[in-house]
């Protein structure tokens, strides 16, 4: 047995039968732990059975790179949870090279509080073999360069980001997080790139940062 299908087989193991197959919020707390846990595997376990039989040897390090970047993150407790469902009729295909390998049903958003900052997690999951699971896309080996060059592109931008947040003149950070205070995360964004005179995706990149 290779090691995906032994990949696939544990993951029935850790998602046990308490999901409910009209539940897809039985997946969040899954998702929260694998997060939390900061373990490649038991996060990669929770992929849909067809997004893990798609991974090839070049696809591989890129769907890594891409879990693991999610460890980043430190879900609060108290964080919330919804679940919508994906209408039928929405494309498989997301761009060139890029297919969903099955339909998802539903949308589980995660939200929660980090510091001053307002965080939402997404992600689209489908039932299967009795637990919920994330549906990713399968890339192709053509399109892997493409998104690990994109992948780094905002890796660096979120560098230079937190960089950024980091050296604010004191007034400047005081003013900001008066503002993400008081909800107004939009009007935090407008006033740093007024006063640093940075692009949008810049300044909404350091508003996230700011602690």
């Amino acid at each position: 047995m290779n090691r995906w299908c032994l990949l696939i087989a544990g993951t029935a193991a850790m998602a046990t039968a308490a999901d409910h197959a009209d539940k897809p919020l039985d997946f969040a707390p899954h998702l929260v732990a694998a997060i939390n846990g900061k373990k490649l595997e038991p996060r990669k376990a929770l992929l849909h059975p067809k997004t893990l039989a798609c991974i090839t040897p070049l696809s591989k390090p890129l769907i890594d790179e891409s879990l693991s970047d999610q460890f980043r993150h430190n879900i609060a407790k108290d964080y919330q949870a919804r679940a919508d469902a994906i209408p039928a009729d929405r494309p498989l295909a997301l761009g060139d090279g890029v297919v969903l390998p099955v339909r998802p049903t539903h949308q589980v958003q995660l939200d929660w509080q980090d510091g001053p900052t307002h965080v939402t997690f997404v992600a689209q999951v489908a039932y299967a073999d009795g637990a919920w699971r994330e549906v990713w896309p399968c890339i192709s080996d053509a399109k892997v360069p493409a998104m690990r060059a994109a992948n780094e592109a905002r890796r660096q931008q979120r560098q230079r980001a937190q960089s950024l947040a980091a050296n604010l003149s004191p007034a400047l950070r005081k003013e900001l997080l008066a503002l993400l205070a008081k909800g107004e995360r939009i009007d935090a964004i407008k006033r740093y790139q007024e006063v640093s005179k940075e692009d949008l995706a810049t300044s909404r990149a350091v508003i996230e940062a700011i602690k």
